[in-house]
């Protein structure tokens, strides 16, 4: 296997992170002037001092490569998406829509207080991250639930909590 990954050029499809995507375009994949449409997500990382300057670089390059390149750029918090649509010679598509209500909480001294003005008192459980508790209330009729971490070893933990639960019968 080379550096720039040739063996892609092969598929229809490749997803990469952007910092692999700025690798084959210092690598010079030879099949990345044949890509016709880019997805980038998460698009208001641009303004991340880490990893922005990347994907602002790589999206410049592909667009040089092939003036003619689509770009798709996804952001569910960005805060100026005209200015990227602009800079992306692209139409920006705002919406509200959900396809189920939002219900925000902020968990603090042992209260969950919601955006829709309830709240509920969680047990303070030292071996369980609060949101796990709460999930798993047995009076909790919950669809889908995403919980943030600051850290993947701690999403990965959340992760192994909420399982253990699962399979002791609480879903």
């Amino acid at each position: 296997m080379t550096v720039s990954d040739s063996w892609l050029g092969k598929y229809d499809i490749i997803v990469v992170t952007n910092e692999k995507c700025d690798s084959l375009l210092r690598h010079r994949a030879n099949w990345i002037e044949n890509v016709t449409l880019v997805i980038a997500d998460e698009v208001h990382i641009l303004n991340n001092s880490d990893r922005g300057p990347t994907l602002e670089v790589t999206l410049t390059r592909l667009m040089e490569i092939n003036p003619s390149i689509q770009v798709l750029a996804l952001s569910a918090t960005i805060r100026n998406a005209e200015e990227v649509a602009e800079w992306l010679k692209a139409s920006s598509i705002t919406t509200d829509w959900r396809p189920v209500k939002l219900i925000e909480g902020v968990f603090l001294d042992g209260e969950c207080q919601f955006n829709d003005g309830h709240s509920i008192k969680v047990e303070d459980d030292a071996e369980k991250n609060p949101s796990i508790t709460l999930l798993f209330r047995p009076s909790n009729k919950v669809g889908q639930v995403l919980i943030f971490a600051e850290t993947r070893a701690k999403a990965v933990n959340y992760a192994k909590q909420a399982a253990a639960n699962s399979q002791e019968g609480f879903l």
